[in-house]
């Protein structure tokens, strides 16, 4: 017998980066991904500063997320 898991979760996001912490030119990001369980707020945004923002971008803010039950 095999167990298969499907993902229960889609969130979809929106976050700003700049280069620096001080920088007034920030670039939009917007992504989505799927998940196996519900995830907490600091678990979402570690996934998204993990997997979705580019290298060298140090400020990440104004995250922003729907979170779709499939």
């Amino acid at each position: 017998m095999t167990l298969t898991f499907e993902p229960q979760y889609r969130y979809d996001f929106t976050c700003s980066v700049a280069q620096y912490y001080t920088s007034t030119d920030r670039q939009i990001i917007e992504g989505s991904f799927e998940a196996y369980y519900q995830l907490t707020d600091n678990e979402i945004k570690f996934e998204i500063a993990e997997n979705y923002i580019p290298k060298g971008f140090c400020s990440v803010s104004d995250f922003e997320w729907k979170e779709i039950k499939l």
